[in-house]
């Protein structure tokens, strides 16, 4: 309520929309007022996104190089209006570095149909995945961070071994201090520098000067299990 009375009142110079419905009531007045918005989203005019596609890719790719052929996949996909399209951009890049090997993306071992936050989702999630059959993922690509802590809980109790039976790949969250029971490689997100990120684009555009792109791709960072090596990581910003 304060948001729209300040924004019906004028008094609002800039915005920085992280995780907003496409067609939200709230954005035609402040478009109509040339308000600076800066998102999250492709729908949006200006905005920092996550190169989902690319971590995709790199996570398959990773699993792909340690003779991995039978990839598994925990996500979360958004209904719409929130965006559908950010799980399957997700699978467009698996698919992509599986295809390159000549592989295709076993749909039995794909999930993604509940909200990481809810209780035990990574957990009920990879026992289906699991227990679908005879045949077993040799690798496991987990996007959310919330899903891989409940679902490690279910590797444990499945008694299935890491990395010799299972090899994992997980988003992560730099900073976040999420506990990896057992080897994992990350790949590692880094909010701060997100934000970071759009506030630079936002008061440029709040300053009227213009930004080299529109649209910047943020990108994860893989790093292995006990070693240092980074492949990817963060864009050239080009703001100033």
């Amino acid at each position: 309520a304060e948001f729209q009375a300040a924004s019906d009142a004028g008094s609002i110079c800039g915005v920085a929309a992280v995780e907003v419905p496409l067609g939200s009531d709230w954005l035609a007045p402040l478009r109509r007022d040339q308000v600076p918005i800066v998102g999250t989203q492709n729908w949006f005019e200006y905005g920092c996104l996550r190169d989902r596609v690319g971590e995709g890719r790199l996570g398959a790719q990773y699993l792909l190089g340690r003779l991995r052929r039978r990839t598994g996949v925990l996500q979360w996909r958004q209904p719409q209006p929130w965006g559908a399209a950010c799980g399957d951009s997700v699978l467009t890049g698996v698919r992509a570095a599986l295809a390159a090997a000549g592989l295709e993306l076993n749909p039995r071992w794909v999930r993604d149909d509940l909200p990481p936050g809810s209780p035990g989702a990574g957990w009920e999630e990879f026992r289906e995945i699991w227990l679908a059959g005879k045949a077993k993922p040799d690798s496991l690509l987990i996007c959310d961070d919330h899903l891989f802590t409940t679902a490690a809980m279910a590797i444990l109790e499945l008694k299935i071994r890491v990395p010799e039976d299972l090899l994992v790949v997980t988003h992560y969250n730099k900073g976040s201090g999420m506990i990896c029971p057992f080897p994992v490689a990350k790949l590692e997100y880094d909010p701060n520098d997100h934000v970071r990120c759009m506030g630079e684009m936002l008061v440029r555009l709040m300053r009227s000067k213009s930004v080299l792109r529109r649209h910047l791709m943020w990108r994860c960072e893989l790093i292995e299990p006990e070693m240092t090596t980074v492949v990817g990581g963060a864009p050239e910003i080009g703001l100033r």
